[in-house]
């Protein structure tokens, strides 16, 4: 449940276990060193790669390109500037430039990987550069490669600095990395790796039509983005690197689908996400665009990004009064199943709308179906987003609380009325639990991630 203070609130969610993503990787820490501070490093560079390569790899070289099964991560030495190289088919860590930046690093050993990734986003994000280089082998033109690298900066957004998109510097990098992230998003696929076989195909130059309707995008902004930059804090936790850069990377990837699946007129998404894993009680808050996840939960459940498409839904939602809860909720249930995060619930009778979640949730997809509404969910989240359905209420009156409870459900009801030729909603719940006893009826969540990627897929 969530609390509302003033217009930010917070949201706590139960989270039910997930698809457990496949390990593709194989990474290994070719020489132990003794210095603790160097070990932590070692290991959050490895994180980085089993997170980051195949997503890289898909991203340029599309989905059947198998890549590397296996990396090696021993020690080197070479220009202080990079973090990482290859040599020889090994990724070396540099020690020139760990000891160059292990004295602007304040904290204990076992926290120096979580801080060098806050401390320093820019280098984070050359260590993916260096993947990249390892991907393409860097055979195609200067500008080409040089795009390439802004895009992997701003889409992967360990970029701390928010550059300003100029259309008409048509022939500069970031330019024309916007421009492809641009396109992807009208097209709702990755371009990338189809600009890096035919660079000349997927310029500004070769596309007047899109690149006008970019530059009229750029220029009006309506307070939409092309780059949303996802951010996470971890050093509270720092055992528990794998799952926030996981986390950040789920972020990344729904967050531009979930704006998409509940947009609305006037409706402002914010500009940035900020993910914190933090020690204490609970499962996940959400408040505004600010994001906590409780370390002792996933450490228990690590596997359950489910609940990171539920809390992104909620930073997406903007429900100025979080009311009706169990619309909330159910909204934000309904996106994790609908994703794929279903896990090993099942569609059974029995409890109730008001407990919202996954009850809600079900419910909300049965009269989706049942009754062919195509944007319903999206329609209903417009709705409470406007606060149509919010009746305010004396808190210290039982009277007044309930009075507005009845009228809430009356608000409900006409809106559903119109939807499904005048049913109430408790009409539509007791004929939702018939049809749930029906032998062989129809499942309810076959089309899983219809909307956009789905997490597991990102797994492949």
């Amino acid at each position: 449940m969530r609390i509302s203070v003033l217009l930010s609130a917070l949201m706590l969610t139960f989270s039910s276990l997930a698809h457990e993503p496949k390990a593709k990787l194989n990474i290994t820490i070719k020489q132990v060193r003794e210095t603790a501070e160097l070990n932590t490093f070692a290991r959050t560079i490895a994180n980085l790669v089993e997170v980051y390569y195949p997503e890289l790899l898909h991203t340029l070289k599309g989905k059947q390109t198998e890549g590397r099964k296996a990396f090696t991560i021993s020690f080197g030495t070479t220009e202080k500037s990079k973090p990482v190289f290859f040599e020889q088919g090994e990724l070396k860590v540099n020690l020139n430039y760990f000891k160059s930046v292990k004295t602007t690093i304040s904290g204990s050993a076992e926290q120096f990987g979580a801080l060098w990734t806050t401390h320093y986003p820019e280098d984070v994000n050359k260590v993916l550069r260096t993947l990249v280089r390892e991907i393409i082998h860097y055979k195609n033109a200067d500008l080409t490669i040089k795009a390439v690298n802004s895009y992997i900066s701003q889409r992967f957004t360990f970029n701390s600095n928010n550059p300003k998109i100029i259309p008409d510097e048509i022939k500069k990098p970031f330019t024309i990395a916007s421009f492809w992230r641009f396109m992807e998003k009208r097209s709702n696929q990755s371009l990338v790796s189809a600009a890096l076989k035919q660079p000349g195909k997927f310029s500004p130059q070769s596309n007047p039509v899109l690149y006008k309707a970019f530059k009229e995008f750029v220029l009006s902004r309506q307070d939409k983005q092309i780059w949303y930059p996802v951010t996470v804090t971890y050093s509270e936790a720092p055992d528990m690197e794998r799952f926030a850069l996981r986390n950040k990377k789920y972020t990344e990837t729904y967050y531009d689908t979930l704006i998409t699946q509940l947009d609305s007129e006037q409706f402002k998404p914010y500009k940035n996400v900020k993910i914190r894993i933090r020690e204490g009680r609970g499962v996940a808050a959400t408040g505004g665009n600010n994001i906590s996840y409780a370390a002792p939960f996933y450490r228990s459940n690590p596997d359950d990004y489910g609940s990171i498409v539920h809390e992104l839904t909620h930073v997406v939602q903007q429900s100025p009064h979080y009311d009706p809860v169990w619309l909330i909720e159910a909204t934000a249930d309904y996106m994790r199943y609908y994703h794929g995060y279903r896990g090993d619930i099942r569609e059974t009778p029995g409890g109730h709308f008001t407990r919202g979640y996954r009850y809600a949730a079900d419910f909300l997809r049965y009269i989706e179906k049942n009754y062919k509404i195509k944007t319903f969910i999206k329609d209903l989240n417009v709705e409470v987003r406007k606060s149509s359905f919010h009746v305010p209420f004396d808190r210290n009156s039982y009277e007044s609380r309930m009075k507005a409870k009845a009228e809430q459900l009356k608000r409900i009801d006409n809106y559903l009325g119109k939807l499904t030729g005048g049913k109430t909603t408790t009409q539509l719940w007791d004929e939702y639990q018939q049809w749930l006893l029906k032998p062989n009826r129809e499942l309810l969540w076959e089309n899983q991630g219809q909307f956009g990627v789905s997490l597991s897929e990102l797994e492949q």
